[in-house]
């Protein structure tokens, strides 16, 4: 193991030194500027995104590391996965069975979109474990202008890991081709994606007297070796407008000319979104002994579920740069198409379409001096979702303080959701349910403070919502509906100290919910401190050591054949910290880490649990390299 990781090491050192060679051959007179944005929700309104090129903490740049501090999932990189941190979750769509796949799967508000001075491309590698149980990464990009106005692009992704444990293994290929142009009344943006994820599912471990320092984690027994599941995605988007607009005349500073800038008055604009998904479960052999009922078949499993969309959107903006008052005013409408398949009991295949319109409106000001603020809310008035509402706000301040700035905050919604369509039909071969519930109203407010200076950053989020007729997973492996009211509440603290050459991350969740079938920890932290500097006038480094911890609570526990957590009162787990060494570094455009990842290992108790059955990963060391090119 330590020889396969000195190799790697060597190999990525050569590549070092010859990328200095290769980057030195650019033309300094082309500055490496680089734009990227992403299209928020249903509106398509651009949302500019940093540019990443940091090598600071490059080694978190994982599917689960940037999703939450704390995780419930089976320890590899491509796993069904729920934060522990309330807040984190998202829901990217409305197919119950894509939740716990968010981190993997790219939708059309995922993708981005670039303006380049120089084509772009990015190649990246990543590894971990031993040789033959390894987890492999292989991530590229490239994307480039054909003029100022035109850029397109593709993304590429293969993740494939082994695991340490048994049946764990898993293949992800993810891929998008996106294009836009940026004219200066009409403008465009198109994107495709394609996401496909086939995991071994195991049910965890079979006892955890199996899991001590006499027992490989390779060789410990799991619960299921005959399952199989499957995730697909595939999405087409385009959004297009056109602006209307006048000339302004200006002068240009140091000269006589003058210069004619066109102000967009009122926009209107067209976007257009068809996406499907896809899960299945198979079972080359009806685990009995795992699943309690068995409705169709005693020998094989094979459950689908599937939703295809297509959502047409229309809106007219007056613009907030036309607007004497200093905000822009949007009022839009959008129709939605969905179609749901699923087996029911009988074996015979559903095929359910159904619409729904909503209308709604957006008051915004983006670019006012010290405060700006966005209220929108929209109302289904037909269809399927009749009566469903979302109501949301923002406001945001900056404030000077010295010389550095003060940003406050504040967040509220009020949301009534339809019950999602797979928690009310489903049926396949070990769970069946037709329910009735209600609708979801969800009440929610909440504030951020941000101070950064020149050596403490520092960030408090606090945020607390009312759930009314909550839906959870419950032991049985079905969802309930909770007749009543859940609350959570929930203050995130960031405090990050930084000198010139040492450094402190930290941070820290507290959580409190009023039910039990909405189990959280208390506590969730994240720590690092370490030492940083630049070597040799171009080569950055980052040595240090990390720690994860949260403190016990009943964990749900992952259900294979559904992909949901279930809520379980039979054993805790938390309370175990995770510590990891890491090395990041950067040498011109090339970055690379190098972790040896749970090294208390060592030392432990032998209760590094994710969640009930499904341990954490032994000690392992993992290695990654990023090469981008501008040329």
């Amino acid at each position: 193991m330590s020889m396969r990781i000195f190799r790697h090491f060597w190999v990525l050192m050569t590549l070092l030194s010859v990328c200095q060679v290769v980057t030195a051959r650019i033309k300094p007179n082309i500055p490496r500027i680089v734009k990227t944005w992403q299209l928020r929700d249903i509106t398509a309104e651009v949302d500019t995104v940093v540019f990443d090129t940091l090598y600071l903490n490059y080694f978190l740049k994982n599917p689960i590391d940037q999703y939450s501090i704390a995780n419930a999932y089976n320890a590899t990189w491509l796993s069904a996965v729920q934060p522990k941190i309330y807040f984190d979750r998202v829901r990217k769509n409305d197919f119950l069975f894509a939740d716990n796949y968010s981190p993997f799967f790219i939708t059309p508000q995922d993708v981005r979109y670039y303006n380049t001075r120089l084509p772009y491309s990015n190649i990246t590698y990543k590894t971990g474990g031993v040789t033959y149980r390894k987890e492999d990464n292989v991530s590229f990009i490239f994307t480039g202008n054909l003029n100022k106005r035109v850029n397109l692009g593709i993304t590429l992704e293969y993740l494939s890991p082994v695991g340490q444990y048994q049946n764990q293994s898993s293949k992800d290929f993810t891929g998008s081709l996106f294009a836009s142009y940026d004219g200066e009344r009409y403008y465009c943006r198109g994107s495709m994606s394609l996401t496909t994820i086939r995991s071994h599912e195991n049910g965890g471990i079979e006892t955890e007297e199996s899991l001590n320092k006499n027992v490989k984690a390779q060789d410990i027994g799991t619960k299921l070796s005959e399952a199989l599941s499957a995730f697909r995605y595939l999405s087409a988007f385009y959004n297009h407008g056109y602006h209307f607009g006048t000339y302004r005349e200006r002068a240009v500073p140091g000269t006589d000319s003058i210069a004619r800038d066109f102000i967009p008055a009122f926009t209107i604009s067209h976007a257009l979104q068809i996406d499907g998904s896809y899960r299945s479960f198979k079972e080359r052999k009806v685990a009995t002994n795992f699943f309690e009922e068995t409705f169709r078949n005693p020998n094989v499993t094979w459950d689908t579920a599937h939703v295809f969309n297509i959502k047409n959107t229309v809106l007219a903006t007056f613009e907030e740069s036309f607007n004497k008052a200093g905000f822009g005013i949007t009022a839009y409408a959008y129709n939605e198409i969905q179609r749901y398949n699923y087996f029911r009991t009988d074996s015979a295949l559903t095929n359910q379409w159904v619409n729904s319109t909503r209308v709604g409106g957006i008051l915004s000001r983006r670019n006012g001096r010290y405060v700006d603020f966005t209220i929108r809310g929209d109302v289904c008035v037909a269809g399927y979702k009749l009566g469903e509402f979302d109501i949301n706000g923002n406001v945001t301040g900056r404030f000077k303080a010295g010389k550095d700035s003060i940003s406050i905050s504040a967040d509220a919604y009020l949301k009534n959701e339809q019950a999602s369509y797979f928690t009310r039909k489903y049926s396949s071969n070990h769970y069946w349910w037709l329910n009735d519930f209600d609708k979801v109203l969800r009440i929610y407010g909440g504030g951020k403070i941000k101070y950064p200076t020149k050596y403490v950053q520092t960030e408090l989020k606090v945020g607390f919502e009312n759930i009314r007729k909550f839906i959870y997973f419950g032991s049985d492996g079905k969802p309930h509906q909770y007749d009543g009211n859940v609350q959570v509440f929930s203050a995130d603290l960031k405090f990050n100290i930084s000198t010139k050459r040492f450094g402190m991350e930290n941070n820290v969740v507290y959580q409190h919910s009023s039910s039990e079938v909405l189990p959280l920890p208390d506590i969730s932290l994240y720590h690092s401190i370490y030492y940083k500097d630049r070597w040799f006038k171009v080569f950055d480094i980052q040595i240090g050591v990390d720690v994860r911890y949260h403190t016990k609570y009943y964990a749900p526990l992952y259900n294979p054949a559904t992909a949901q957590f279930d809520i379980q009162r039979e054993k805790k787990v938390g309370n175990y910290p995770v510590l990891s060494a890491f090395i990041n570094a950067k040498l011109k455009t090339v970055r690379f880490y190098l972790l040896l990842s749970h090294f208390n290992y060592w030392f432990s108790n032998y209760q590094y649990y994710s969640m009930p059955g499904y341990p954490l990963n032994p000690v392992q060391w993992k290695l990654g390299v990023s090469w981008a090119f501008f040329d």
